[in-house]
């Protein structure tokens, strides 16, 4: 399985801005709503297995636990070094998969 991030900007609507917040680095006022979505694909087939979203300012790791349980015994997580973390890794070994993720 791939588990990736990625950043999403939206329309500029009340209701966005108020939920998913914008960049920190825009004056009051500006900026667009960022939303921040976490997928899990099988690799083999290419499907979309799972996907989590949250704020802009989530990293990838903060949800890829979230995500396991569209995994089953045996697999493999391939990701990036935003998602290379011992916990990660431990809590993956617990269900019996497999994480391999760049380290630096």
């Amino acid at each position: 399985a791939i588990l990736d991030g990625t950043g999403l900007v939206m329309p500029d609507t009340p209701e966005l801005r108020s939920f998913f917040g914008v960049a920190s680095v825009y004056a009051p006022g500006g900026g667009l709503p960022r939303a921040h979505v976490l997928t899990l694909f099988d690799a083999h087939a290419g499907f979309l297995l799972d996907m989590a979203v949250d704020r802009g300012t989530t990293q990838d790791l903060r949800r890829a636990h979230d995500l396991h349980r569209a995994l089953r015994e045996g697999d493999v997580v391939i990701g990036d070094r935003g998602l290379c973390a011992y916990t990660h890794l431990f809590a993956l070994s617990q269900k019996k998969m497999h994480g391999v993720f760049r380290a630096g």
